[in-house]
């Protein structure tokens, strides 16, 4: 048997002390066994990873919804979590929020109480999260009337010889219009790039969700389900445009907190564009009784943002 190198047996005699000498505890050379520890069971075949806990369940929930976009899917890890008796308060609470978000996301306000409620029996007042079911039913019930929302308030404008199925579809939009405004309205403060990604985020998914709803109604409907659906979208997109102008993280380092200012200003003149265009599309139909409680503020409207855009080409040279 040839001699070991030096460098090679060093390390390896290191390796036996670290590992412990395979003899060691048994007179009769057999494997030895810690007195604290019991024999490990050997694995016939391949070891099975152990089964996901709810902590799991809350990542994977958070992918489908905002990267998969799989909102059935989320809401489904959400509901195992939020209805499992067994699993830990806590985290049983951040799912029913994170329900009734996308319960409100949906315009399922009774769905979004009924979760905020389940909220507060499981961590009571004080608790963080309460704190925040809290902002958010507040949200929910608010009755003061959208002021500010451009055009006709949601829900007193009716349309004219619509047939039943788009009238239906057209209130299930204002429903979703009021979720999204809310959403982009409200006062979310802004913290780091991931608490900033998730609450741009939270406000992108409601304008598509509602967005999606409008752009049925101008498919299915006449022309003014066309002339109502187009000057929704485009309010919604100036909304959005100017919610972002006015975005910023407050504990960014400046050199970052301006790359991002960049990035939401940029944003949000992309998003004025579109509104334009949304608006001109509603101005493009016959005028009509029908269509004019739509066209009198898309007409103002496109005109004040072909203002500002122009304005806006004009300093960025």
């Amino acid at each position: 048997m040839s001699r070991l190198d030096p460098c090679t047996a060093v390390p390896l005699v290191l390796l036996l002390c670290a590992c412990g000498s395979p003899t060691r505890g048994q007179p009769d050379g057999g494997p030895a066994r810690s007195a604290s520890r019991p024999p490990r069971a050997a694995s016939p075949g391949r070891p099975s990873l152990p089964p996901p806990d709810d902590g799991d369940r809350l990542v994977e929930a958070h992918h489908r919804q905002w990267v998969s976009g799989d909102l059935p899917g989320a809401r489904k890890l959400l509901r195992q979590i939020a209805e499992r008796a067994a699993a830990r308060r806590s985290l049983r609470a951040l799912a029913a929020l994170r329900l009734a978000a996308i319960d409100e996301m949906s315009g399922d306000r009774r769905a979004a109480l009924a979760r905020l409620d389940q909220v507060k029996l499981l961590v009571g007042p004080g608790h963080p999260l309460m704190l925040e079911a809290d902002d958010r039913r507040a949200r929910i019930l608010t009755a003061t009337p959208l002021v500010d929302v451009r055009g006709p308030v949601p829900g007193t404008v009716t349309l004219r010889g619509e047939v039943p199925q788009v009238t239906a579809r057209f209130r299930l939009a204002e429903k979703l219009l009021v979720s999204y405004h809310r959403i982009v309205r409200s006062a979310h403060p802004l913290f780091g790039l991931e608490n900033t990604s998730e609450v741009l985020r939270s406000k992108r998914h409601a304008l598509g969700a509602a967005v999606a709803v409008y752009q049925k109604v101008a498919a299915q409907g006449g022309p003014a389900a066309q002339a109502a659906a187009a000057f929704r979208i485009g309010a919604m997109f100036h909304h959005l445009a100017e919610a972002l102008a006015y975005e910023s993280p407050s504990d960014l380092l400046p050199s970052m907190a301006r790359h991002l200012s960049r990035q939401l200003r940029a944003e949000s003149a992309t998003y004025l564009r579109r509104a334009l265009v949304s608006y001109r599309t509603a101005l493009r139909l016959p005028p009509s009784a029908a269509t004019a409680p739509w066209q009198r503020p898309a007409k103002r409207e496109a005109e004040t943002l072909e203002l500002v855009l122009r304005t806006t080409r004009k300093g960025g040279r």
